[in-house]
This record gives C-alpha cells, sequence and structure tokens, in this order.
C-alpha cells in the first residue's frame, strides 16, 4: 500500500485557498484512477509556513516528527498557490523533500523576481510542476518538468456539488477593509436597485456588523451561494473562476486585471482575460467550457503519467 500526502495551502488566509485545495484533491484521487493505483492511504495537512502578507510577517510551525514521517512517504502532492518570500521556509522544506513530489497549480504572489529564483529553487528537484499560468511556466521549464496548465480551482465543480437552486438575489463579495468602505457602500446601493436581496461576502470566514453580511464557515457554503446567485460583484479572482464554472453573470472589480495582469492571467489559460468592470454572461461563460474541459484532462494525465512513475520507482527501489 503506497503511502501519498496532500499538502495543502493554508485555508485560514482565504477561501480561495480552500477552493484550490479541494480541486487538488479530486485532481489527485482522478489521476490516481487513471494511473491505475488504487491501493493506497491519502493524508492531508496543511503548509506549516503562514505567510501574513498583510503585516508582512510569517509564521512557520510543525514537529520534526511530521517532517521526517513525510521523507518516508511515497509521494508528496503539494497543493501550491502563490509563491512569495514569507513562504520561504516552508519552500526550503519543499526543495529538500526526500520522497518524490509533485506541484499542483503553482503560482506567484507578485510575480517578482525574488520570487521567481525562490520558485525554481523550491520546485527545481519536483518530478512534476503543474503551473497556473504562462508566466510561471516560463519561469520553471528549463528547471523542472514543467506543464503550462490550470489553477487547481477551475476543478471545483468536478470536486463538489452544490444544491443547484437559482435564487433572485446578488452577492457583493469585497474586502471589509476602511479604505473600501465607500465603494463598498456604491456598489451595494447600486446592486439593492437591482436586486431585493443582496448579501454580502469577504474572503473568509470573519464575522462582520454589516448590513445583510453573511457569515459563512465553509468553502462549500462560499460555493452554494456564488453557483446559485442571479449576479456576482467580487474583487476576487477566485470567485470570478467559481462563477466562470458555474455560468453565474459577474463583474470583477479586482484591481488585479488586464493589461497588467499578475494573478488574474490564469484567466488566460481558458483564453479569457479578466477585465475590471465588465460584465460577464452566463452565454459568455459557457463558452469557455469546452476549453476549460480540455485543459483540466490535460493536467489529469499529466500527473496521471508522473504518478506511474514515482509508485513504479519505489516499488524498483
Amino acid at each position: 500500500m503506497y503511502n501519498i500526502v496532500l499538502l495543502k495551502s493554508p485555508g485560514s488566509l482565504n477561501i480561495g485557498n480552500e477552493f484550490i485545495n479541494a480541486g487538488s484533491e479530486y485532481a489527485l484521487k482522478k489521476a490516481l484512477e487513471v494511473a491505475g493505483v488504487s491501493d493506497y492511504r491519502l493524508f492531508t495537512a496543511e503548509f506549516w509556513e503562514t505567510g501574513n502578507l498583510y503585516h508582512k510577517t510569517g509564521s512557520s510551525w510543525n514537529t520534526k516528527e511530521v517532517k521526517s514521517w513525510l521523507n518516508q512517504c511515497d509521494l508528496i502532492v503539494v497543493s501550491a498557490g502563490s509563491v512569495n518570500a514569507f513562504m520561504r521556509d516552508f519552500l526550503e522544506d519543499v526543495g529538500k523533500f526526500a520522497a518524490p513530489t509533485i506541484i499542483l497549480g503553482a503560482g506567484l504572489y507578485h510575480y517578482t523576481q525574488e520570487e521567481k529564483e525562490l520558485a525554481k529553487e523550491a520546485f527545481k528537484k519536483s518530478k512534476l510542476v503543474v503551473c497556473r499560468d504562462h508566466a510561471v511556466y516560463k519561469t520553471l521549464k528549463n528547471v523542472t518538468n514543467a506543464q503550462d496548465g490550470l489553477d487547481m480551482a477551475f476543478f471545483i465543480r468536478d470536486a463538489y456539488t452544490p444544491p443547484l437552486a437559482k435564487g433572485d438575489y446578488a452577492v457583493l463579495n469585497i474586502d471589509m477593509d476602511f479604505k473600501r468602505a465607500i465603494a463598498r457602500a456604491r456598489k451595494y446601493r447600486e446592486l439593492k436597485k437591482k436586486f431585493k436581496t443582496v448579501y454580502v461576502t469577504e474572503h473568509n470566514s470573519t464575522l462582520y456588523n454589516q448590513k445583510d453580511f453573511a457569515f459563512l464557515s465553509r468553502w462549500t457554503e462560499f460555493c452554494n451561494l456564488y453557483a446559485n446567485a442571479s449576479f456576482v460583484s467580487t474583487v476576487r479572482v477566485h470567485t470570478s473562476i467559481l462563477c466562470t464554472l458555474f455560468h453565474t453573470p459577474f463583474e470583477y472589480l479586482g484591481t488585479d486585471c488586464e493589461p497588467n495582469a499578475k494573478r488574474s492571467m490564469l484567466f488566460r489559460q481558458i483564453d479569457m482575460s479578466l477585465e475590471r468592470g465588465k460584465l460577464y454572461t452566463s452565454d459568455v461563460l459557457r463558452e469557455r467550457s469546452g476549453i476549460i474541459k480540455q485543459k483540466k484532462q490535460e493536467v489529469i494525465n499529466a500527473i496521471a503519467g508522473v504518478v506511474r512513475q514515482c509508485l513504479s520507482s519505489r516499488i524498483e527501489g
């Protein structure tokens, strides 16, 4: 029996990481099925390096016993998010794993040269790095076995089926910080003119004293709300992915957008540009279904091929 570990992005940082984690777990299990691997135990754990970008600090936690145990496993799969300098300790550990390692959905945060060098060093020994955008692929293609793939949140519709009961409501998904107060109030009033019910959400499970604020504690609740909305107004890249997958009309209000996209350039992988203020209709989103399906299959096949190689070599070894 193979011992396989899935290291998940810290869900405490934002709900987008949970979408990534759920997609990664589905893709891994599907790839194991395609590879013909059925006799395995799948363990899950979160990264032990949590970067607090707002306070520009990081905290590292784990036991030496867990790290030692990881290196005795047959395969380590990392559900990656954005590489940044505050995760340096964790990235150094990833680069030193003794067990064969696969990275799923690798991205950068600011796309600086420092982050690119961190990614190169951390992932150079990995058996496969599925890159979530072409810029990361170009960074890694001459360093390791990189694939020009997808963000793992694109597998959410495979990983989870929400109760599909479309409602006559809108969702305003926006940061609750003070600097967005005016924009938040303006957009809320605008939506209330069109929808009797408007829910307000942030990107994590924090409770706010805000009119119509929806306190949601699990990623599945966020998914249910977005999938069944009549309209979503969001500043979040991964909320935009959810809306795209469930064909929920949305507008994107974030500043990470075309033509100077960074993290949002992951939409280029499905021949779609994320533009600020643009309305994306259900019909436009449905048109992306074909390429999303194709790209997902390419990712599954790539993972399956490397899984076969890694696990067969463990037997031979």
